[in-house]
This record gives C-alpha cells, structure tokens and sequence, in this order.
C-alpha cells in the first residue's frame, strides 16, 4: 500500500519547498501558514491572521513568512524554505499539526499511540485473528496518519453475514480555515472537512481490503456500499456463512444427528466423491427398518394373498393357484416409500427432549433430508401340489437425487455462497442392500375360480 503522505509538524517536515522559487504544494503551504498563524512576533500579534489557511502562496503568506525568517535571523532568507532543518524547526516548535498531501485542511495530531478496545454488541462475531489483524490495521493508521481511532464492531446492513468495523476519530480538531476546531463525531468530521473524510474513509477501506481480503464482488458491494461512514468490511460474506456452518455442525454433533453431521461435513469437503451407507447404518434408525417392514409387508399381503388383482403380481400368484397347467412362475414388483421430512418439524423434536428416536429422526431431516426407499423384490413361484413355494430375492434401496441445498430449503442461500467458492460441493449418497425371502402358501380351493392362499410360513434373512 502506498504510504500517506502529510506535511507535519512534528517531526517537522514538508513535502517540497515553500517560498519564492519553491514547489509550494498546496498541502506544505497550508501548513506553513497555519504554523504563521499561531507564531507570534515581537509585539504580540501573530505573523499571519489565523483565517489565512487557503494553501496558495500568496503575498499575505510570502510576507509573513519574510517577516519570521528575519525574526529568527535565517541565513538563506532570500531562498525558499526547506523541506526541513532548523528554520522549519523552530516555525514548527510545540505544534503538532499535519496536512494530507492535496489538501489544505490542517489537523492536530493525535498523542494517544493506541488504537481504542474493539467494542459491539457483536464484537463476539470476530474470531481472534481478526480482531488482531483489526487492531494492526488501526495501529498502522494512527501512525501513518497521526489520527486516533475508535472502533465498534457491526453487521453490515442488508447481509447478517458480513461484519463490519465502524471508526470514529478520537479528541481530532481540524482547521476549517479559520482556526482549529474540535470534530465530536464522523458527522460533523464530515461536514466540517470533507474533502480530508474522504480521503481518511477511503485509506481504511484499502487497508481494510488488503488485510481481511476485501476481493469477492459481494463484498467489494457492501464495502462500497459503506462510503457514508467510516467503516469497512472485516468479516467478509463467507467467513461468515462458514461460521455459521461450524455453528450447524456443533448443534448437530451436540443433539446427537451423527448421520446429519457426516454428511455435512462431507459436503463441506467439497470433495463430491458419493457416499454409500452400510446396511447396518441404514436400518441403525427406526424409521428405515418401519419402513424397510412396511414394504416387505405389502410384498407378502399385497402382491401373494391380496383378494383382487390390484397388482402385477396378484395376477400371477391367481394364475399358478387356479391352472392346473402352470407349476412355475417368475415375477418382479416393487414398493416405495417416501420421507418428505421438513425442517420446520424440527421444533417439535427438539421440543419433545433428545430422545433416540427425536435423534434418528433429526439426523435424517438434517442428513438425507427428503429421500425414498424403494424395495424391489425378485421372486420364484413353484407349484408343489395344493401349496406354492415361494423364493427370491428383494433389494431395499434408500437414496434421493443427491445431498445438496435447493431453493426454498434452509441454508440455500449459504450452500450457493460456499460451492461459488469451492467450499462446498453437492453429492449421491445411497444405501443398497439385499434380503432372500422363503415362504409357502397354501392352496384353498385349488384349480377353482373361487381358489384363496393362506400363508404357511414366510421369512426374511440377510443376503448381500
């Protein structure tokens, strides 16, 4: 960053030369006459009126500071004053004033060396880092610019996400152009010297930019968007949707969503490698193995025994009960269950106390979130006499579109801030697993119209 540069009186130095023949820059001339302004001479009165701070070199100015080289007996009178030495030391001794380069709107400079505590109802937002790279960006300032610095900590309007430092000078008297005045607030900073606000507003949004890395066009906006105060940016948009994803996760691991919390994390790995759950995981929660029963429920009831042809399988299962000529017969069905599970139940579970099942069903809600499962089930119908054997296979599988945020869905509008910044990746997830079915029905009535099957037995077991 470029250094500032000021005209000051302590130490006393200028920019350029001042006087007949001199650079007299609009900045070095204001405050030499400034300093004309409260040195007096042998009388009384001091060299030039202290309303004369226009920063041009004029006659008013040329003599008054003849008449004080004279006074301190200058042996290079006839030249223009130096940028430094013992002339401008003893114009600027016990001042303390500076000019900003450009300007002609002199300041005291400030005696306190330390930039004021970091304060805010929100300060808290702020991790440790931050506030020193905080305090150094307001240290760095006072020094280069001689200008003391509170601070409170704030969120930027219109974005919860974004923090902001808002800055409020410290005991600072400007000279207006008649005589040094005390400014209380950024208001009457602004209104007295606008020109110098300006330029301070916009020299700690640079440093503010450069040290919290000011670049992403969201904030660059609100950094802009802050031009009526002295304020920037200091907890940019996605440090502060990251913040709130590390609050989700700690809320998840604390309530005990373990199924929630790993595939959150997963997804802000941003890795987007799928996940595919173990048998054990899925049915580790009760909602799946009610609903893993339910399916192979309708299975046994529905597709085997159902009194009207409802189903594909009804038809099949009949045609093997009533035809004597028909001893063997394959068929496939599948059943499906949804859990459109929102996250405006949550109160209720979180309401009820953390029971294990307010946990299983939270870490879904907060996990998979909306998904299916769908049982597809593969079966072997043989005709032994009045009873049929029934084997086969059925494959459970639980899964949705992918893990991600879609619109109208909370954290959405954070998921689209971390995937544009890579921190964050969406990803297909599943859990598959199989069940060998055995079972024998028995035949009443076979061969006839009126033909009806009873169950004799019938069971599951783990497969593959």
């Amino acid at each position: 960053m470029t250094a500032t540069k000021l005209a000051t009186s302590r130490p006393a130095a200028l920019t350029g030369r001042v006087g007949q023949g001199g650079d007299n820059r609009i900045h070095d001339v204001a405050l030499v006459q400034a300093l004309l302004g409260v040195r007096r001479g042998k009388g009384g009165r001091s060299y030039l009126s202290g309303d004369h701070v226009t920063g041009k070199y004029d006659r008013a100015t040329a003599e008054a500071l003849l008449r004080t080289r004279m006074d301190q007996r200058d042996g290079n009178i006839k030249g223009p004053l130096a940028r430094n030495g013992p002339m401008l030391n003893k114009l600027a001794q016990g001042q303390a004033l500076a000019v900003l380069e450009g300007t002609a709107i002199p300041y005291k400079l400030a005696t306190l060396a330390e930039p004021g505590p970091i304060e805010g109802g929100i300060a808290a937002l702020l991790s440790a880092e931050r506030k020193v790279a905080l305090h150094a960006v307001m240290k760095a300032f006072i020094h280069d610019w001689g200008i003391a610095l509170d601070v409170e900590i704030k969120k930027a309007q219109g974005n919860n996400y974004v923090v902001a430092a808002h800055f409020t000078p410290r005991n600072l008297w400007v000279h207006t152009g008649r005589a040094l005045s005390s400014v209380p607030n950024t208001a009457q900073f602004r209104a007295r010297a606008k020109v110098l606000y300006e330029a301070v507003a916009a020299d700690l949004k640079a440093r503010c930019a450069e040290a919290f890395s000011i670049k992403d066009p969201a904030d660059v906006k609100i950094q802009q968007g802050l031009k009526g105060d002295l304020a920037c940016v200091v907890r940019t948009e996605l440090e502060g949707v990251e913040a709130f994803a590390r609050s989700l996760l700690a809320t998840g691991r604390k309530r005990g969503f373990k199924l929630a919390v790993r595939f959150f994390e997963h997804y802000l790995g941003a890795s987007g490698h799928s996940i595919e759950l173990r048998r054990e995981e899925a049915l580790d929660f009760d909602l799946i193995r009610n609903a893993v029963q339910e399916n192979i429920e309708r299975f046994k009831e529905r597709n085997f025994i159902a009194p009207e042809a409802s189903t594909p399988g009804s038809s099949v299962v009949e045609d093997i009960a009533k035809n004597p000529k028909a001893r063997v017969a394959q068929f496939q069905d599948h059943w499906k269950i949804d859990f459109n599970l929102s996250i405006a139940g949550l109160s209720r579970f979180i309401a009820a106390g953390l029971t294990d099942e307010i946990r299983d069903t939270g870490s879904i809600i907060f996990g998979p979130g909306r998904s299916s499962l769908t049982s597809t089930g593969d079966f072997l119908l043989q005709r032994q006499g009045d009873r049929i054997l029934v084997t086969g296979t059925i494959t459970h599988l639980w899964t949705d579109p992918g893990f991600n945020f879609n619109p109208g869905q909370q954290f959405h509008r954070e998921s689209q801030i971390l995937e544009r910044h890579g921190k964050a990746k969406p990803f297909q997830w599943k859990a598959e697993w199989r069940e060998i079915v055995e079972g024998m029905l028995q035949i009443e009535n076979a061969f006839r119209p009126d033909a009806m099957l009873h169950w004799i037995s019938f069971e599951t077991r783990s497969g593959f």
